[in-house]
């Protein structure tokens, strides 16, 4: 059979190269494919899809952002008369919208039940649904990175995985509903035979926590350590607690962490503190990743009940003045199957289901503390704010020890920052 496995984009303004991150599902699902059918993989920020060719499947991951236009690529293949199959994020959140637009919905990860898709698809006996169960990570196939292209920026980087699950369940997080709350861990020995068939030197752990098992991360660095590599991953902020796993992290070869801190408002931290109650305790913490040479690449959060119009001022200080590296300021986005989901919608609160604008810079509710103008106006500004060239050069001097990294980030953030300028509405 031939199948292909389609990874969407945005039809607007988005579809941004630079900033793109190699996903890993798709790699993974056609590493579980039997050898004797014929896959191919488009990602849509580099490749283009041709509708004309003849395929058995056409399988399709999607997050929200990019539902819209999976059910468009679905519906154009069903009208050609081609099966098609959607999985991911969105579909597992919202199974019953999905199945409108295609013939099969995988719900949930697929480890256990694609061998099952394609038995049934071969019969031309394809199911609705398929729920797949939190499959154990022993014995994971190598992801056909062959089929993908591998970068992100200037800097080309491989994805890897080695954990799924995460314990914070965060209202505003759709991770735990869709991998677990429980970490379930690859053995270390397959990781580092799947870094081994990796050609590039730079790597990006796909983890949403990679150091949520201190013992696990720690015999994971190690390895690393002697391999060569350069990498980057997300790690929660209490890292800073074990001086020896932080430095034991840099010496394997990692230079940026993604850290989600979330707010600098009091109530913002006192809501989602993990394991750090103040915003003084926080720029220690930004000063240790400093001290062992790894760049902090933080992720906040505009929007909340509890913000004001003083939270844009406060967050972009703090930020530069702890000398960030780079960040993720996003307006907070209530994603079908969280609890801020759940929660806005029963207040009538959700502006829009338009699912084309979850893309964390549109808003698609009715905030509190402040009008959707202000929200909107102050979110603008602290981007730009944070992006200037006074802010970058000022940030420099203590990201130094990785300049590439530092610069390449910077500017793509700033001209992502500027090239969406209009995008900043409902």
């Amino acid at each position: 059979m031939k199948i292909l496995f389609i990874s969407p984009c945005p039809k607007d303004e988005h579809r941004h190269k630079n900033l793109h991150i190699p996903q890993l599902s798709l790699p993974i699902l056609a590493g579980l494919t039997p050898p004797e059918h014929e896959i191919e993989i488009v990602e849509e920020p580099w490749d283009k899809i041709n509708f004309d060719k003849k395929y058995d499947l056409v399988g399709i991951t999607t997050m929200t952002a990019t539902a819209p236009r999976a059910y468009e690529i679905s519906t154009m293949f069903r009208e050609r008369g081609i099966k098609t199959i959607l999985g991911g994020i969105h579909p597992t959140a919202l199974p019953d919208e999905s199945i409108k637009y295609t013939d099969s919905v995988v719900i949930g990860e697929a480890e256990n039940i694609w061998d099952i898709v394609i038995k049934d698809l071969q019969k031309n006996d394809l199911r609705k649904f398929y729920k797949g169960e939190f499959p154990l990570l022993n014995n994971s196939v190598i992801p056909r990175r062959d089929l993908i292209k591998r970068r992100a920026g200037v800097i080309k980087l491989a994805p890897v995985e080695t954990t799924r699950g995460c314990p914070y369940n965060c209202d505003f997080c759709s991770v735990t509903k869709f991998f677990g709350a429980h970490p379930r861990h690859k053995p270390i020995k397959e990781v580092i035979k799947d870094i081994s068939t990796i050609k590039g030197k730079n790597l990006i752990f796909l983890d949403d926590n990679i150091t949520g098992s201190k013992q696990y991360a720690r015999e994971l660095f190690k390895e690393l350590k002697y391999m060569g590599k350069k990498w980057v991953g997300q790690s929660a902020i209490n890292i800073v607690k074990d001086k020896e796993l932080l430095k034991l992290a840099s010496e394997s070869g990692c230079c940026s962490f993604f850290v989600g801190i979330e707010s600098v408002s009091v109530k913002g931290i006192n809501r989602y503190h993990k394991n750090l109650k103040s915003k003084k305790e926080i720029k220690e913490a930004m000063k240790m990743f400093l001290d062992v040479g790894i760049l902090v690449y933080a992720s906040l959060i505009f929007g909340f009940d509890n913000d004001d119009q003083s939270i844009f001022e406060e967050t972009v200080e703090f930020l530069i003045e702890s000398r960030v590296a780079s960040v993720q300021l996003v307006l907070l986005t209530p994603y079908p199957g969280t609890k801020i989901f759940d929660n806005l919608q029963k207040e009538g609160r959700i502006l829009s289901y338009d699912w084309s604008k979850y893309d964390n810079v549109k808003l698609v509710f009715e905030p509190i503390g402040m009008t959707a103008d202000q929200l909107l106006g102050g979110f603008h500004w602290a981007r730009c704010k944070f992006d200037s060239f006074p802010s970058i050069i000022k940030r420099f001097w203590a990201n130094k020890r990785h300049p590439i990294l530092y610069t390449s980030v910077n500017l793509g953030s700033r001209y992502h920052t500027h090239n969406k300028k209009n995008a900043y509405k409902r």
